[in-house]
């Protein structure tokens, strides 16, 4: 009997591991009782004694068990299940009477947290799904996010938050609303925890419901807070809030105004009123479900107690179908139901205005529309006052001759349905009547992704594709251009993630690509256009020499306006793991670097849990269609990793020089006002502007540099106001030929004042992952291809590998990028980076910084488990020493060489100290000493040198 048990298959409780196994059963499977489980005498052992003489659970039923007996037995250990489950019986009794009841039983299961088992993990493998269509996996999940968040929880929770932002940006594209269809494929997603706090919505005999907080709360000690979901998953947070406010009833002129959001799940709520709610809340149900009504006492003025309440008075509300808006302060209750149930509750908190200015802008950027004075006023008059009742519960107004009950506003929601209507025929409308509408819809095309871009305002915005040189396009442009346009933006069949199936949880084929009739139709289109375009070059050769000069200006003009292959990519097109950069054209003249290098950095807002991915795919596409690649990175490198990032007075300089206006603020944002006097500036000439590229940037950095460089050579301290004119003169005429939209002006100053947004690590963790996905361009002529990997355990560990290797030279190089690029265009291995760019005396490495941290319980617990090692922390001046042969050279944190002739003293000590070649990480600092105490005999000041690191000797790195 012991040899058949096992923890997996023998369930101490009605744990949710009992009702796991019990849905894994069929009539076949085999089990076993326990002989005289149960009192005899009772009816329970006359039952018991009749089908404990089963073998398998077909039998079981058969003899008069029901599935609830089975459930209970198996937690009771009476039951035991076969350890084999793959054993069957022979001549076993059941048939298909008893499949079916087994069948019914299952899948109507709920287990102790009353969700449906079969359901929840339908909703599991759909969250993995998700995670694995975005190219991330369940095992890098490796801690939570706050106390509450395992790490399962967390996982179902981003792939939530990355089907929202998925739909947020379909939504944008199709210039349509966010459907209830929408709302309820994310929360079939989202992981909901326990919570025990909500006492007053306690069902009876719950001791906890599934319900979440999500915007602004108040503690215990009065202080307001924005709860940890909504600030970790930002997207999910504003499809709810897009949403309502697509939803926005005819009665208001302005958002219903909220700042918290009730989300709960599976539970009929009892009677209560809420706590400490200011004015009015609205509520909406979803889901597959019947019954779940809101029933609402519209004139309780809390003069009489919950249960004195009378049903006659309640008001019925179907908030399935129906958005309605009511007071969360008098009573109200859910009825019961069957099914899958969630709802929404959108209310504020009491005295919510003393919320600090920080917690504000959190809710507003996650789009909440925080109260106002006079929106909170006009959603108050949606709300009669209370007209109370009677000590005998009944209501007063009845009792004054008024029958009728106080109406409640409700209105009905934007169904799915209607909704893809409405886009079909904006679609229909926006692209002309020329090609098949359902084609359009479906297609890939840039125009269509170009709307994610528009939504991303802190990073260049993409123009359309298919537009004249650098202006926006035209809207009188014909109907007939922009087919031409679709056409030809359907040609890249390559990067975006299919869309997700709606009837259901998606087969890994379709996760993993398109279907066989879709790609079919792609490629047929691709060949067509291949065709059309080898025709017309066929035509222009056989055409007549005097044809040929005629043309030649046009065909210039044309090749001069149309965007190349490159800048069709779109930032969702890099934001996909599935990226294949084969798909551009090789060899192409990239004319627009600087347009791919602003969407690769607006991926990482599109894909938050991978911000690496859209350089990534940046890079690879440099090294498969860029004509010169080595240069290419070395610029794009040299604007993103910047070791001096240009002095902001400059920058400002270079600003009122081009476009004119108000000197600028310290605390204004020079990129936003850049921009907007662009857009302002009247422009003499409507010609074209040439498309602006990444070495016309570099170029106006060094000449900006090296004005200077040539200041402090001279021995000028400061900025004068002539060196600042002369540096902001290469600028000044790069902002001059920027787009006159303002997009490029804003993103050129945040690339000069020290690269946007992401971190110098995530930047050259895409350098890595890049040249690990993709071989190099060879010097033999062979051209760049996708790296072959054994498995996908290989490709992973070369990921991480390349990924250390290259964050480490970078650093032993000092940040020379020439140095990195020819390594990584060796295609030297991991293993082989320290040798090809290990560190040199007399070339500064890059200064290891520690992470600071206020608390130190936080840096205790990161350091749980590891081993420590407390050093103590030097103040003063961060310097590295070289010793090569008799040259003793000093370096700054800066990376600059420091003078030796002001104190001849210190260096003649440390080279008579050091007899090793070696580089020393050191501090150094001067005694806090009294000013008769800190002067030597020749008045110079006493300095004392810390080296507390070797980090080479005699030419082998010890970092």
């Amino acid at each position: 009997l012991r040899a058949c048990c096992s923890p997996l298959n023998m369930p101490q409780a009605k744990t949710e591991t009992a009702y796991q196994l019990l849905s894994t059963w069929s009539i076949a499977t085999v089990i076993k009782f326990v002989p005289d489980a149960k009192k005899p005498g009772t009816k329970s052992y006359e039952r018991y004694q009749e089908y404990a003489k089963a073998r398998t659970v077909g039998e079981a039923l058969f003899y008069g068990a029901t599935c609830p007996d089975l459930l209970h037995d198996l937690c009771k250990k009476y039951l035991i299940p076969n350890r084999d489950q793959r054993r069957t019986v022979k001549n076993a009794v059941g048939g298909q009477a008893e499949e079916e009841k087994l069948k019914r039983f299952i899948a109507c299961m709920r287990g102790p947290s009353g969700t449906n088992i079969k359901l929840k993990q339908k909703k599991k493998i759909k969250a993995m799904q998700q995670l694995s269509k975005m190219g991330i996996d369940l095992k890098q999940f490796t801690g939570e996010r706050h106390c509450k968040e395992t790490n399962e929880l967390q996982a179902q929770r981003l792939a939530a938050d990355l089907a929202a932002h998925e739909l947020l940006i379909k939504a944008e594209k199709a210039r349509r609303k966010i459907t209830d269809k929408d709302i309820t494929e994310v929360l079939d997603l989202w992981a909901f925890v326990k919570n025990e706090t909500r006492q007053n919505v306690l069902p009876q005999n719950k001791s906890w419901v599934h319900s979440d907080t999500l915007g602004l709360i108040r503690d215990r000690t009065g202080t307001y807070m924005t709860t940890a979901p909504a600030r970790d998953y930002p997207h999910f947070i504003k499809i709810l809030c897009k949403w309502l406010s697509d939803q926005r009833p005819p009665e208001l002129s302005v958002d219903f105004p909220f700042t918290t959001i009730s989300l709960n799940y599976g539970y009929s709520a009892k009677r209560h009123r809420d706590a400490g709610n200011h004015g009015p809340s609205m509520a909406k149900a979803f889901g597959n479900f019947k019954g779940g009504h809101l029933c609402y006492w519209p004139d309780d003025d809390k003069s009489l107690p919950l249960d004195q309440l009378r049903d006659e008075d309640k008001v019925r509300i179907d908030t399935s179908s129906n958005l309605c808006v009511f007071d969360g302060n008098r009573a109200h209750e859910v009825e019961d139901f069957k099914g899958e149930r969630y709802s929404m509750v959108f209310f504020s908190v009491g005295k919510y205005w003393k919320a600090s200015q920080e917690v504000q802008s959190q809710l507003i950027d996650r789009g909440f529309p925080v109260p106002t004075d006079e929106s909170m006023a006009e959603a108050t008059a949606l709300l009669p006052p209370p007209r109370g009742y009677s000590h005998q519960g009944q209501s007063l107004s009845a009792m004054f001759g008024l029958k009728e009950k106080m109406k409640v506003l409700s209105w009905p929601t934007v169904a799915g349905e209607a909704a893809k209507r409405h886009a079909s025929t904006a679609s229909e409308s926006t692209e002309g009547s020329q090609g098949e509408s359902t084609e359009r819809a479906g297609s890939c095309s840039s125009k269509a992704k170009e709307g994610s871009a528009r939504s991303i305002v802190s990073f260049f915005q993409a123009r359309k594709p298919g537009t004249e040189g650098r202006e926006e396009q035209s809207p009188e442009r014909s109907p007939a251009m922009r087919d031409a346009s679709v056409s030809e933006s359907r040609g890249d069949v390559s990067s975006t993630p299919p869309c997700k199936d709606s009837k259901g949880i998606q087969s890994p084929a379709k996760v993993m690509g398109l279907s066989g009739h879709k790609l079919k139709q792609k490629l047929k289109r691709a060949e067509v256009r291949r065709q059309q375009s080898t025709q017309a070059k066929n035509d222009e050769a056989e055409a007549p020499p005097a044809k040929k000069a005629r043309t030649v200006p046009e065909a210039q003009k044309a090749t001069a306006a149309i965007p190349a292959l490159s800048s069709s990519l779109t930032a969702a097109d890099l934001a996909t793991p599935r990226f294949n950069p084969e798909q551009t054209s090789n060899g192409a003249v990239w004319s627009s670097e600087l347009l791919l290098l602003a969407r690769s950095l607006q991926a990482a807002e599109l894909c938050p849990a991978a911000p690496s991915m859209g350089l990534t795919n940046y890079f690879r596409a440099l090294l498969h269609a860029s004509a010169n690649p080595v240069a290419d990175m070395k610029l794009s490198l040299g604007l993103l990793l910047p070791l001096e990032p240009l002095p902001r007075p400059i920058i400002s300089v270079a600003v009122l020089e081009a476009f004119g206006g108000k000197p600028l603020a310290l605390q204004e944002d020079i990129g936003d006002i850049a921009a907007a006097r662009r857009r302002d500036q009247k422009e003499s000439s409507t010609d074209e502007l040439p498309a602006m590229s990444l070495a016309d940037v570099e170029e106006a950095r060094v000449a900006s540099t090296a004005e200077l460089s040539k200041a402090q050579t001279s021995g000028q301290s400061g900025l004068s106001t002539a060196v600042t004119q002369a540096a902001a003169q290469p600028l000044a005429k790069l902002l001059l030929a920027s787009s006159r939209d303002g997009h490029e002006a804003a993103f050129l100053i945040r690339l000069l004042l020290g690269g946007p947004g992401l971190q110098h690590s995530v930047k050259l963790c895409a350098v890595a992952h890049a040249f690990a996905l993709t071989m190099p361009p060879r010097p033999c002529g062979a051209s760049a291809a996708l790296r072959p990997h054994l498995n996908p355990e290989a490709r992973q560990a070369l990921l991480l590998a390349m990924d250390r290797a290259v964050g480490l030279a970078y650093g032993e190089v000092g940040g020379s990028v020439d140095s990195l690029l020819a390594a990584l265009f060796a295609d030297c291995q991991p293993q082989q980076f320290l040798r090809q760019c290990g560190p040199v005396c007399g070339t500064p490495l890059l200064p290891m910084t520690a992470a600071s941290y206020a608390n130190l319980e936080c840096v205790l617990l990161r350091l749980a488990g590891s081993a420590v090692l407390v050093e103590e922390r030097y103040k003063g001046a961060r310097v590295q020493i070289h010793k090569n042969g008799k040259v003793i050279r000093f370096f700054g944190s800066d990376l600059k060489q420091l003078s030796g002739s002001q104190n001849k003293a210190l260096f003649s000590a440390v080279q008579s100290s050091l007899q090793n070649d070696c580089i020393l990480d050191a501090v150094l600092q001067r005694p806090a000493q009294p000013a008769s105490r800190s002067k030597s005999s020749n008045g110079a000041a006493k300095e004392v040198l810390w080296a507390f690191d070797c980090l080479c000797l005699n030419g082998k790195p010890l970092t």
